[in-house]
């Protein structure tokens, strides 16, 4: 009789050790693949985006910014804010241009690093809108000045940021992208 009680309780201890390591495997599986981590990058990502996007929606700060911006010279630490709309809530095409050449790196002389310190973001970004414009003098209407980086298939937790504004007197689409690298 006694040696039936010693296989129960063995019996017993092996199960138990094997429920205590299954539950011990389950927890640190979880733990490391965790929803909430990414659902909280997700939403920094997402309010970070926003405030680059409130920061383009608005006039900037000192309001004149885009005068500042003769790239090659400029002064850029009295640039505080930069915006993209005049006093009236339109899209302000000398403003629009000014972002459009301080965030431009094709020629070595832009600023991308430095609008991204100005909008305090680690983030890469990429801004356009959804109409064509002109800028920089071209007589071609096509043209659709993308701003910031290109995404890149190796982006992670991308977020897209839209907002309606005026250009030209015509409703139009604003949108931002940003995203870790």
């Amino acid at each position: 009789m006694k040696n039936k009680k010693a296989q129960t309780w063995g019996i017993d201890l092996m199960v138990a050790v094997t429920l205590f390591t299954f539950g011990i495997m389950l927890f640190f599986i979880y733990t490391l693949n965790s929803p909430g981590d990414t659902k909280e990058k997700f939403e920094y990502l997402y309010h970070n985006g926003k405030l680059v996007m409130d920061s383009l929606m608005s006039e900037g700060y000192p309001t004149n910014w885009e005068t500042l911006v003769p790239l090659a010279t400029a002064d850029h630490n009295n640039i505080m804010k930069i915006g993209i709309l005049n006093s009236s809530n339109k899209i302000d095409d000398k403003k629009l241009q000014a972002f459009w050449d301080l965030s431009d790196n094709s020629d070595g002389n832009g600023n991308y690093t430095f609008t991204k310190k100005v909008f305090n973001t680690r983030y890469e970004y990429r801004f356009f809108l959804e109409e064509d414009m002109n800028l920089d003098g071209d007589n071609n209407p096509a043209t659709n000045p993308v701003i910031g980086k290109d995404v890149y298939s190796n982006a992670k937790n991308l977020v897209k940021i839209t907002r309606f504004t005026i250009y030209k007197n015509k409703p139009i689409t604003a949108y931002l992208y940003i995203w870790e690298e």
